[in-house]
């Protein structure tokens, strides 16, 4: 019994790893695709293992300007329920 839950923890862990390469992935995706930089160089910049300030400033701004139009979204949806 013991074997199996520790086998359940680690598929837990590893689906959350899963979830959060798969962001990580997509704003690098994204990054990659408007400058000329791969995809991997901008998740290295990402995690820090480069340093290429303006590109990490890209970044910044491209997560805050997607997470204000995320926002905006939920209250046009929730004024048109209400």
């Amino acid at each position: 019994m013991f074997a199996f839950n520790e086998l359940k923890s680690m598929s837990k862990i590893q689906a959350q790893q899963r979830n959060r390469r798969k962001k990580r992935s997509e704003t690098a995706t994204v990054i990659a695709s408007i400058s000329p930089f791969s995809t991997r160089y901008v998740q290295m910049v990402m995690n820090g293992d480069r340093e290429n300030d303006q590109l990490l400033m890209a970044t910044i701004l491209y997560e805050q300007e997607k997470n204000k139009l995320i926002r905006k979204i939920k209250e046009l949806v929730l004024f048109k329920i209400i």
